[in-house]
């Protein structure tokens, strides 16, 4: 009773979490529709799953949260490492295994996006391969050395 749900995420999956929220009376979930509001509190445990791929503005809101979260895990991200300048950040590419829904999301540099919480005082708790989907990055192994489906978790030191 005491711990309280802020759920944030696509439109179409927030939707969802309301549904849940009225159905089974959850007064401790939290539907969040506009992502500035999410600043507006601190958390303790920040939990992205797998969506903040889907976030063109990811840069702004991991620059916001790692000022009001000391615990911050992602699971099922996709990242990668290259040394080439046209990837120093991410890549854009196209989801197509919900069909018939189309998705664009990202694939982050490693480096780049690991730095975003390095400069915050953070420090990589944990990173793991992600075991619940087995993703095929084939078509990915001519232009990234290394390329995985991840779970991590960061602590603010």
């Amino acid at each position: 009773k005491n711990v309280k749900y802020y759920v944030f995420n696509l439109e179409k999956i927030n939707k969802d979490f309301l549904l849940l929220k009225l159905n089974y009376k959850y007064e401790n979930l939290i539907v969040i529709k506009e992502i500035n509001t999410v600043f507006n509190n601190r958390y303790d445990f920040v939990n992205f799953g797998s969506c903040i791929q889907y976030f063109d503005n990811y840069e702004t809101i991991i620059r916001n949260i790692v000022k009001i979260s000391n615990q911050i895990f992602f699971s099922g991200t996709t990242l990668f490492e290259s040394e080439n300048e046209d990837y120093d950040k991410h890549t854009i590419v196209k989801q197509v295994n919900v069909f018939p829904e189309i998705n664009y999301c990202y694939f982050f540099n490693k480096n780049f996006f690991y730095d975003l919480f390095y400069r915050e005082n953070f420090f990589l708790l944990f990173e793991s391969k992600n075991l619940t989907d087995d993703v095929n990055f084939k078509n990915f192994k001519k232009i990234f050395k290394d390329i995985e489906y991840k779970d991590f978790f960061f602590i603010k030191k």
